[in-house]
């Protein structure tokens, strides 16, 4: 039919249902479909509507046969780095939904084989027209089942949406017949006690820093540049815990961003400029903290205390390694701290701005003053940590009372 560019023939085996045939060369694949009739003419008539189908798709440059689940992620991200290039989302939040992405093309492509002589994974190549609404009924249960039970219900419920946001944007572009897929409901914490974030007591911080002195000094390290990197990872641990700064804005700080560090009433403050590039909410931020002592001892040991050098850099022209940071040090300190079960705890560097927001709370800061320097909304600091708060209550109204010469004191 059509000189050759297309045909349709019936067998026995078939039903004598008539069957379309069409070799797609650039896709190297032969297109076989049921036309559902065993009259010849009607035949004819579906096999050359759905031959200009085919002529259509293709010349607005699309596959018939679809693209990969690889593809369509890769198709997905280079439309969010515009974002990113726009100003409209951070990098850290492309970062994010890359990793996202990770676990859904692991879910939909990762098969296992298991010979006599090896184990292993491979990747199968599957096309987005394979997927329906129900093909994701089953990922909970698959990412809980590979992270041991570690990944919460928050974190599973934003990569739903990141992959349903995938979905409707390749439903958009022509890839996807659906808007969504049907995700097995979580039931998610809806009261405050159950928003705790994993933090330190002050009993455990004090062991951390303590043994930060030890763990990074001169006797523990082979060489001087060992000493160099432990010194940079101390010192991000400690102005992590006194400025509530997140990863990301750490990594990216440089020392230009520092505007002041002052000494008031015998200690020292800084004052910071976190730039909304650098931060997870795309907004510009300044704020005054404690811990200029911190930054000054570092540029005073660092390598790179330009004003356009990073803060937390050990190479040139690069932020602080990921290496160095998520490495063995961490696991290193909390064993040495007595904290064993700091997995279990999910106590991570990010525990440490957790931190930071308790004490300032318990120092009798208001939230919308935390919310402002962590750059949180007022009402997500009030949710989150209303138990730091409340506890606060209880202590000041449990306190016992003297009366000494008619004079009322507070028995600590």
């Amino acid at each position: 039919m059509m000189d050759g560019s297309y045909g349709i023939c019936k067998t026995r085996q078939n039903g004598n249902i008539y069957q379309f045939f069409m070799w797609i060369d650039d896709e190297k694949k032969m297109l076989r479909k049921t036309l559902r009739t065993s009259h010849l003419e009607d035949a004819k008539e579906k096999g050359k509507d759905l031959f200009l189908t085919i002529l259509s798709r293709k010349n607005d440059g699309k596959n018939y046969f679809g693209l990969t689940v690889k593809q369509g992620i890769e198709k997905y991200l280079k439309f969010k780095q515009m974002e990113v290039d726009s100003g409209m989302i951070t990098q850290g939040r492309h970062i994010c939904i890359k990793s996202h992405l990770k676990h859904f093309h692991s879910y939909l492509c990762e098969r296992k084989y298991d010979t006599d002589k090896s184990t292993g994974f491979y990747f199968a190549k599957v096309n987005l027209k394979d997927l329906h609404r129900r093909s994701f009924l089953k990922y909970f249960h698959y990412r809980k089942t590979k992270s041991k039970g570690l990944v919460e219900d928050i974190t599973l419920k934003n990569e739903q949406c990141t992959i349903n946001s995938l979905v409707r944007y390749l439903h958009d572009e022509g890839e996807m017949d659906f808007i969504g897929f049907d995700f097995p409901k979580l039931k998610l914490p809806n009261n405050r006690d159950k928003t705790r974030r994993s933090t330190f007591t002050i009993d455990e911080y004090k062991k951390l820093t303590k043994e930060l002195r030890s763990y990074c000094g001169r006797k523990k390290c082979r060489n001087e540049s060992e000493h160099i990197n432990k010194q940079v990872l101390r010192h991000f641990i400690l102005i992590a815990a006194n400025t509530g700064l997140r990863i990301r804005e750490l990594r990216c700080l440089k020392w230009n961003d520092i505007i002041w560090i002052k000494n008031i009433k015998g200690k020292k403050y800084v004052k910071l400029a976190i730039r909304g590039e650098t931060s997870k909410t795309s907004k510009d931020r300044m704020f005054v903290t404690r811990g200029g002592e911190y930054f000054e001892r570092l540029r005073r040991i660092s390598h790179y205390s330009h004003q356009l050098n990073y803060v937390f850099q050990t190479e040139e022209e690069t932020r602080f390694s990921k290496r160095i940071i998520y490495g063995k040090h961490w696991d290193n300190l909390m064993n040495k701290i007595g904290i064993s079960n700091w997995k279990e705890r999910k106590l991570t560097y990010y525990s440490l701005r957790h931190f930071y927001v308790t004490m300032r709370i318990l120092s009798g800061c208001s939230y919308s003053d935390v919310a402002q320097m962590c750059g949180n909304s007022t009402a997500q600091i009030e949710k989150t940590y209303y138990h730091v708060s409340e506890q606060k209550m209880i202590t000041e109204a449990t306190r016992d009372f003297v009366v000494d010469e008619e004079v009322i004191k507070r028995v600590a």
